[in-house]
């Protein structure tokens, strides 16, 4: 929605206070006084000089760059080299382990600790062996690759599928 457009044409004018008829008091006349310097051109140093300054000030801010490179580069090897520290240390306490674990893993993988273990938790050696012959593979799959469960389970019962 538009909001309404309002005239502000004479109510300026009606509202104003009233006029002084006594004009404002004079302000005081300021004058100017020209100093005493009685040369009115510009000293200009010479060029020699304001090259030498530029060189100058470029050399010093070459040199600042500089000097804050290397002192960034300075914290940067500082930093890695205590980064190094700390791999270098972790390294050491993980073949230290690797070798903790590599003697456990002789140790267990002894016939003897193997059967001492078993005794202590209440197994015996058993009183005959049986062997077990597993004829062919009865998993059946289909065309697709896909495993089919009728047609094992009919192939482990010894009958045909589709009977």
């Amino acid at each position: 929605m538009a909001a309404p457009a309002y005239s502000y044409r004479n109510t300026a004018r009606q509202h104003a206070p009233a006029r002084r008829s006594a004009p404002y008091p004079e302000a005081p006349r300021v004058r100017t006084v020209r100093g005493a310097q009685t040369n009115q051109t510009v000293r200009v140093l010479p060029s020699s000089v304001t090259t030498l300054a530029v060189v100058i000030a470029v050399v010093l801010v070459v040199v600042a760059a500089i000097s804050f490179t290397r002192i960034y580069l300075s914290s940067q090897a500082i930093v890695t080299s205590v980064e190094s520290e700390q791999i270098a240390s972790s390294i050491a306490t993980a073949r230290s382990e690797g070798s903790v674990l590599e003697v456990q893993s002789t140790v267990m993988a002894n016939a003897t600790t193997v059967k001492q273990k078993a005794t202590d938790m209440g197994m015996a050696d058993p009183a005959d062996v049986a062997y077990i012959t597993l004829p062919e593979d009865v998993v059946a799959v289909c065309e697709d690759g896909t495993l089919s469960l009728t047609e094992s389970i009919c192939r482990a019962s010894g009958s045909v599928a589709g009977e």
